[in-house]
């Protein structure tokens, strides 16, 4: 196979990991070394730069990171008149950056509202919005992470689901540094004061007054937190990208308030994989981590479960074997020919 990944930077966070899975996907495929593989920014390709040129017209099939910048309408009709085959894959965290670009009737998710809307009597020109939707529309499949996605997207375009995997590789030689600290990473997508979220910091700050926080939040709200960690408190040779800095971590904190829940999947499983304790408010979208960490609103106990938590990873008592195993199985290399599978039979399905 001839591949083409096609990538944007709408979605790219250095301190959540946040790139595109399609990146993994690359990794793992040129490791291989089985198939021709290219990775092109959205730039170029979308003003067909000579080289992103020549790798489309030698592949026979590319995947595209969707985001709302893409003017997908010309771009895949282009490519397909061509003879290749288009795949769109849509990340969570491009769904959840085109709520914030778009407005959305309650319930309805922002990509697939913009979808729908067109239909109304209202839609005059063409605009980035309706490009792109109508572009989805002539993609050969949609890429989703989640069962809720595939719902929304189904009756677009042809709808697979591959789950969100890890890079394995990049965290095997990462050692914990166990010392005397206590260091929790907090990372919110919650824009607005959130009571509840308040409460978990002030419970923390309170039974663990030596608490440091390490705030990895793309959001801008304001949070009460104590004794915060900076770049300078950092040992010698970490950085603040992440996983450099995950070594230092004892506790992962998660609080996700989009409409569509997941965005923090892959680094859950980082962390799993390196035997660190998680808690998130809200099981929905993390529903199979479940058994592997502390889902706040599935407890009325939470802050005795919490204190337990926080007890055994102060004293450095590891029983996250169970958690451990299934994220390292969740490796991309391990993974990578079920993808491949799915690509063979999306080559083999006429347009």
């Amino acid at each position: 196979m001839n591949i083409v990944f096609v990538t944007t930077n709408a979605t790219l966070s250095k301190s959540t990991n946040s790139a595109w899975r399609g990146i993994l996907l690359f990794n793992a495929l040129r490791k291989m070394g089985l198939h021709n593989v290219e990775l092109v920014n959205s730039v170029d390709f979308s003003c067909r730069s000579k080289e992103s040129t020549i790798a489309c017209n030698n592949s026979n099939l590319i995947v595209i990171e969707g985001s709302p910048e893409f003017d997908l309408l010309n771009t895949i009709n282009h490519w397909k008149s061509r003879g290749k085959k288009v795949i769109v894959d849509i990340p969570l965290l491009s769904e959840s950056f085109c709520q914030n670009l778009y407005p959305k009737n309650e319930g309805l998710f922002s990509i697939s509202q913009l979808y729908s809307d067109y239909h109304s009597n209202e839609s005059k020109a063409l605009d980035q919005s309706e490009k792109f939707r109508w572009g989805l529309h002539l993609a050969d499949c949609i890429l989703v992470s989640s069962l809720v996605q595939q719902e929304i997207w189904s009756i677009t375009a042809p709808v697979r689901v591959i789950p969100e995997f890890i890079d394995y590789d990049s965290l095997r030689d990462k050692v914990r540094i166990k010392d005397s600290s206590f260091i929790v990473a907090i990372n919110t997508n919650s824009c607005e004061k959130d009571n509840f979220l308040e409460s978990v910091i002030l419970r923390i700050n309170e039974k663990y007054p030596k608490t440091k926080w390490l705030n990895i939040s793309s959001s801008s709200a304001k949070l009460a937190l104590q004794n915060e960690v900076t770049l300078a408190d950092f040992p010698g040779g970490i950085s603040n990208n992440w996983p450099d800095f995950l070594p230092i971590v004892d506790l992962g904190f998660f609080w996700d308030t989009q409409v569509l829940r997941g965005s923090y999947y892959r680094n859950m499983l980082e962390l799993m994989s390196l035997h660190i304790p998680w808690i998130i408010n809200d099981s929905r979208g993390y529903q199979d981590l479940s058994k592997y960490g502390l889902i706040i609103h599935n407890h009325l106990n939470w802050y005795e479960i919490l204190d337990l938590e926080i007890q055994k990873s102060v004293l450095h008592i590891n029983d996250l074997d169970e958690g451990y195993l299934y994220a390292i199985s969740q490796n991309t290399d391990d993974h990578i020919n079920e993808v491949l599978t799915a690509f063979s039979e999306i080559l083999k399905t006429p347009s």
